[in-house]
């Protein structure tokens, strides 16, 4: 993992790992090694976060992608991509507003089958932040 920042506050996040290792795991009822893919965990997905400091204000967004996967009991669910807005604003000291807005494209879309996640969303509220 790296993190480097200059301007835009960029952090990109690389993940390194046996795809091999990765994919072994136990059968929790019989104890013994099984592989394959794992229950609700894509074998692709990304997730790219960009702010940019406005004045003492923040805004930014925020796209998460995965791809397809299998539930518990093996039936097939959907990849999906979610974008998110969001920004905040300084107050005082240790004091910001803040809003976001969840699901801007209003995506129907499931992390486990059967539960459908909401809709698009508006948050908004002030927060205490202590340094």
């Amino acid at each position: 993992q790296w993190a480097a920042s200059t301007g835009c506050d960029a952090q990109p996040y690389f993940r390194i790992f046996n795809p091999v290792v990765q994919g072994e795991r136990f059968d929790p009822v019989s104890g013994e090694l099984a592989s394959g893919q794992l229950a609700r965990r894509a074998r692709r997905h990304a997730a790219l976060a960009v702010d940019r400091r406005i004045g003492a204000g923040v805004i930014g967004i925020q796209w998460l992608l995965q791809g397809p996967r299998v539930d518990t009991d093996g039936a097939p669910i959907a990849g999906y991509g979610v974008l998110d807005v969001h920004g905040s604003y300084p107050l005082a000291a240790n004091w910001e507003t803040f809003v976001r807005l969840a699901n801007v494209g209003d995506k129907l879309y499931e992390t486990a089958l059967g539960y459908a996640m909401p809709p698009r969303s508006l948050f908004a509220g002030v927060r205490y932040l202590p340094r």
